[in-house]
């Protein structure tokens, strides 16, 4: 089963207290539009438990206007963007007061702030049009809500990671939340999985984290779309990495294996049910 969770949406809908947002990707998918659900509630079917602050919703470019429209239709409502988190710093190329595309609240009076994000699903690298579309996304059991498979959603954010990191001007708030999203999904994917990915992105997990200084990170995107077009290999690639950053990267790794190991000693002479002590 892809989906490892047991529990089905309806039930998530009433604890959650989720029920009308999800139903605007129900209602959207009866309807024949091409979207599906990613952020929070795509961590959560796969088994995360991250908080859902939003239902996230990417809808192809062309009939984002239209999905908009059915659901105002059916008593959903559109509102502005308030979510401090996402607003731009400095005026931004795509969207400085936070996500491209249209926030809708439920027809139901409510208290939070709970919402739906309409968004071009070009911002998410993911192919919506032909047959990605059912290829790469499939309806959640005893539903009509559709999420990107694990590992074709795990290749759209490194690839957005990589476009958005590499152009200038765009919201950055949105390039922190896409890198939070792509490690929950990153600890989501079982580990025989890893190699169903395509060699530029096993590049890209092995290695992205190492890079540490914003020219590194450039350089390091350069090797991962050569590698990408088979302009490079693996092996030349991983010989080309800066190497300062590497061998910083090898001192932190040491460093957290010595913290570990001494915390592990130290515990291990604390009786059960005491602390140990700090100071301050």
């Amino acid at each position: 089963m892809e989906f490892p969770v047991s529990w089905d949406l309806e039930q998530l809908g009433v604890s959650e207290n989720l029920s009308e947002e999800i139903w605007a990707a129900e209602i959207l998918e009866r309807n024949g539009y091409r979207t599906c659900i990613v952020g929070g509630l795509a961590s959560v079917v796969y088994g995360s438990d991250v908080v859902i602050s939003d239902v996230y919703i990417v809808v192809a470019d062309d009939i984002i206007q239209s999905a908009l429209e059915r659901l105002l239709e059916h008593g959903y409502s559109e509102e502005a963007q308030s979510d401090a988190r996402f607003r731009s710093i400095k005026p931004a190329k795509d969207c400085s007061f936070g996500w491209p595309g249209y926030r809708l609240r439920r027809p139901s009076p409510r208290e939070d702030t709970v919402g739906i994000l309409l968004i071009p699903s070009s911002l998410w690298h993911l192919d919506l049009d032909g047959p990605s579309f059912l290829s790469d996304t499939l309806l959640f059991p005893r539903s009509m809500c559709r999420f990107p498979r694990l590992e074709p959603y795990l290749n759209a954010l490194i690839h957005t990671i990589v476009q958005r990191t590499t152009s200038s001007g765009l919201n950055s708030r949105l390039n922190l939340y896409i890198l939070s999203e792509y490690s929950r999904v990153l600890t989501l994917l079982p580990s025989e999985r890893y190699s169903h990915l395509p060699i530029n992105n096993q590049f890209f997990i092995q290695y992205f984290r190492q890079m540490l200084l914003p020219k590194s990170k450039t350089n390091f995107f350069s090797l991962w779309l050569r590698v990408k077009d088979g302009s490079l290999s693996l092996s030349d690639a991983i010989a080309l990495l800066p190497k300062r950053d590497m061998r910083i990267a090898e001192m932190k790794a040491k460093q957290a294996e010595i913290a570990g190991k001494v915390s592990d000693t130290v515990m291990a002479g604390v009786p059960d049910g005491e602390e140990v002590p700090t100071s301050g």
